[in-house]
């Protein structure tokens, strides 16, 4: 991965990517044998996600953020044998339905990552550009250039 295009998107905020996060999952059986749901439909914004924090014409240079988005809301995890979690969380041995940005920035990091590797030499600029390129807009008010599709991805 080059340094200097890491260093690069931490010097000025407008370079960051910012995802916002997409209900990828409503409802789950928990390993109790409990039904779970969030009532809220696949495939759309979660009611918790940020519309971003420079949306703002006060945010001067910046483009509006947040520039893409990912699944985020209800994502099936592995689970770490050290945490808690709630019992409605609890899926199978092994996996925790989990939600928030800490669902979303990986799968988002992850793209940035195989995008790299293929392209060793992009800048920040270049990689959100691919990354908006391969974005769908069904909810752009919200969600920036939309949902990621990572096969649409150069």
């Amino acid at each position: 991965m080059r340094r200097d295009a890491l260093r690069s998107s931490y010097r000025c905020r407008c370079a960051r990517a910012v995802s916002c996060n997409y209900v990828s999952r409503p409802d789950w059986d928990t390993e109790d044998g409990s039904s779970w749901s969030l009532r809220f439909p696949t495939g759309t914004p979660a009611p918790f996600s940020s519309p971003g924090p420079l949306r703002a014409a006060s945010a001067g240079p910046c483009p509006e953020k947040p520039d893409v988005a990912a699944a985020g809301a209800m994502v099936l995890s592995a689970r770490s044998s050290g945490a808690q979690y709630d019992r409605d969380q609890l899926i199978h041995g092994r996996q925790a339905a989990m939600m928030g940005m800490s669902m979303a920035s990986p799968v988002i990091a992850g793209l940035v990552a195989t995008l790299l590797e293929a392209n060793p030499n992009w800048t920040p600029d270049q990689i959100r550009t691919a990354l908006q390129g391969a974005s769908t807009h069904p909810y752009a008010e919200i969600d920036g250039f939309g949902l990621v599709r990572a096969g649409k991805l150069p």
